[in-house]
């Protein structure tokens, strides 16, 4: 008995607690009764999507109808309209001539040809097409012992320039040969 009072209590409690009492309309059971997910068949979904995609494509017209018309009424602010005067295209027949366009013209094909000049070095010094051999073999030639003309011409041209600086050094000291003698006298031990 006494539990059932307190329970009694505690239900007034928290009624009095609860204020909210929702209205229900006629509708309200239709949509009570479709709970969850309503499954669509094939037919179904294909309506659906072509109503969603109607609806997007009407939502979009809407859009740029209105960003139309908010770019009409800025620009209905803009009142200036300038007048423009053409002119007639003259036809002097004479080239205008720019300054330094020569000098420009110079420049840039002496530039083109160093550039050529160099691609040309480069190709010959890094054998950018080395030349195929004409054998797959290398093939063996006698040593050329006996010195050659080149180093027989060096040895020559070397004793003249001796020669020639020796007849140009025309200072020849006076010595005392009894004093210079004195040094080099051997000791006898």
């Amino acid at each position: 008995a006494r539990r059932d009072q307190l329970a009694d209590a505690l239900r007034a409690q928290q009624e009095a607690e609860c204020t909210f009492k929702p209205t229900l309309t006629s509708r309200a059971p239709n949509t009570a009764s479709a709970t969850g997910r309503s499954s669509l068949g094939p037919q179904g979904l294909a309506e659906l999507s072509a109503r969603l995609a109607h609806r997007e494509k009407t939502r979009e017209a809407e859009l740029e109808r209105r960003r139309q018309e908010a770019e009409a009424a800025k620009l209905k602010e803009c009142t200036f309209a300038p007048v423009r005067v053409a002119r007639a295209a003259s036809s002097g027949g004479s080239p205008v001539e720019v300054k330094g366009v020569d000098r420009y013209m110079e420049r840039k094909e002496l530039a083109r040809r160093q550039a050529e000049e160099a691609r040309q070095r480069e190709a010959k010094v890094f054998m950018a097409e080395p030349q195929a051999r004409t054998s797959p073999f290398t093939v063996p030639e006698p040593f050329n012992i006996r010195p050659s003309q080149a180093d027989e011409k060096r040895a020559r041209v070397e004793e003249e320039l001796e020669r020639r600086n020796r007849a140009e050094c025309t200072f020849r000291p006076k010595t005392n040969p009894a004093s210079s003698t004195r040094y080099f006298v051997p000791r006898d031990s």
